[in-house]
């Protein structure tokens, strides 16, 4: 249909810009999304949204908003990135969640986020985000998902047993250069 074509174009420059804007591959360009406006017209963000998934799966502090930074998964870091960039890191539960945290980021004045989740969470829920309407870039994770493996019901109501990985050197491009006071 001529609207998926003009989809298909439109989302092969943007992320032509991403590899310009963020000095990355067009592999890792694959892996950013946009939420609500085009990358050019992002706005400083106020948040870094990172999956419970990609904390350990035995980690006292999986199923609840928060790090204690111990330094055995990639979130503490995230949480790391996100204190020098002057972000508010928020672990996300479930997608009830979400939706709560991105409607209170917007009450509060935040303007755009970055945030984290893999490609099928992104493709399942792309309307939704745009229905929200706070403006976002995601990173997708450097691995398996519960979409991969089939769990994804348990994903959404935040029991995913397994453990992602950050794509932590995409996701601190894309916070420096969307933080970057010079930009």
């Amino acid at each position: 249909a001529p609207a998926d074509f003009v989809r298909t174009i439109g989302e092969a420059l943007r992320k032509r810009a991403f590899t310009a804007r963020f000095e990355v591959s067009a592999a890792e360009a694959n892996n950013i999304f946009t939420v609500g406006r085009p990358l050019g017209e992002m706005e400083r963000p106020g948040a870094l949204l990172l999956p419970y998934c990609a904390k350990l799966k035995g980690c006292s502090l999986r199923y609840t908003n928060g790090c204690s930074r111990c330094g055995l998964c990639s979130v503490g870091q995230a949480y790391d990135l996100a204190e020098r960039h002057g972000l508010t890191p928020i672990a996300i539960q479930n997608y009830e969640m979400l939706e709560k945290e991105l409607a209170g980021l917007q009450r509060g004045g935040v303007r755009a986020f970055v945030g984290s989740c893999c490609e099928a969470f992104y493709a399942k829920h792309c309307a939704d985000f745009e229905r929200i309407g706070l403006p976002g870039i995601l990173v997708g994770l450097d691995s398996s998902t519960c979409y991969d493996l089939g769990q994804e019901e348990k994903a959404h109501r935040g029991e995913y047993e397994g453990q992602t990985e950050l794509n932590l050197k995409l996701l601190g491009q894309v916070v420096e250069h969307l933080t970057d006071d010079g930009r």
